[in-house]
């Protein structure tokens, strides 16, 4: 999803498809379920560098799910001149969880 500074609707971003890596077999190394998340945060990097410009210039802030609440995402984001609100599960990342949860 995207927000615009100023504007009170959310506008989710272009669909992007996951792709295997050189179009090969599913990994032994890895579950489906890990495989399905490399793809969706691929994705998500193939659509920052087709769209993140356009996105800039908005002064747009992408959000999402846990999923997308890691260091190399966010740090893509940021390095794109884009802000980001993701949320997260207190079980992937008990740091947060840690210094939030005294505030609330």
């Amino acid at each position: 999803m995207v927000s615009i500074i100023g504007k009170r609707a959310l506008r989710p971003l272009c669909a992007y498809k996951q792709q295997r890596e050189n179009g090969g077999d599913i990994s032994a190394k890895k579950s489906y379920e890990e495989q399905k998340q490399d793809g969706e945060r691929k994705a998500a990097k193939r659509l920052l560098e087709k769209h993140g410009e356009y996105y800039r210039k908005l002064k747009a802030t992408l959000r999402g799910d846990d999923l997308y609440a890691k260091h190399n995402t966010g740090k893509a984001i940021v390095d794109s001149g884009l802000s980001f609100l993701f949320t997260c599960k207190d079980e992937s990342h008990p740091w947060i969880t840690e210094q939030v949860k005294p505030v609330f």
